[in-house]
């Protein structure tokens, strides 16, 4: 279960500005066994927007599936 939030603000000039949050549950057999919300910023240099975004989301998505490993290794 997750909630994705994304920003995206600024330009190549100025520099953009990113922002992807994420709130997640871990369920096990209909019960929730952890949670989590992390965020990822990034400027982005001189790239553009959408390939910022998107290394933004994908490391985000990489973040997600190491908790996911982590809190099944703890249970």
């Amino acid at each position: 279960m997750c909630c994705p939030i994304l920003v995206s603000g600024g330009n190549a000039f100025i520099g953009h500005r990113k922002s992807a949050s994420v709130s997640a549950k871990l369920m096990i057999d209909g019960k929730v066994v952890d949670s989590t919300s992390k965020t990822r910023n990034s400027a982005g240099g001189f790239k553009g927007s959408c390939s910022v975004l998107a290394h933004t989301v994908n490391t985000l998505g990489s973040d997600i599936a190491k908790w996911v490993k982590s809190s099944k290794k703890r249970l």
